[in-house]
């Protein structure tokens, strides 16, 4: 009887098979792909809603009296602020204000915030020390 020869490489079977996972593995990372550039996007989306969010409610609580100081910095989306006189004083001024702002993308996200303005807080000079009278410095 003569001994088996040893046999050397691989069959058809398991070639086709190392194939068919690494098939399967490129799928898999393609998949991961595109759902990394869909979770980039998203990010950056909401990154300039947030930016644009920030720079309105400034500008809403600098320009209190001024309800159109919405604007958007780039075309991709749309402001709209509303503001509401809370305290009349008796000047007839307003001297609380609560405003809101709602930053939307052309994709259809959108943000809001709420913020207030009081008049005499605005209007107060900061790091300004105030003066003591003599009489009452002096113990």
């Amino acid at each position: 009887m003569r001994p088996s020869p040893r046999r050397r490489g691989l069959s058809l079977v398991e070639v086709l098979v190392a194939l068919a996972l690494m098939a399967v593995m490129a799928l898999a990372l393609f998949g991961l792909q595109a759902a990394s550039l869909r979770a980039a996007r998203t990010a950056a989306q909401t990154r300039l809603l947030a930016a644009e969010l920030g720079y309105q409610t400034g500008l809403a609580r600098v320009l209190a009296g001024a309800p159109t100081a919405c604007h958007v910095h780039d075309a991709a989306g749309s402001c709209a602020l509303s503001s509401t006189c809370l305290d009349v004083g008796i000047g007839g001024e307003c001297l609380l204000r609560s405003m809101s702002v709602v930053v939307t993308l052309d994709s259809g996200r959108s943000v809001t915030a709420l913020t207030a303005s009081y008049a005499p807080l605005e209007s107060a000079a900061v790091g300004v020390p105030v003066p003591v009278p003599a009489a009452e410095a002096a113990p």
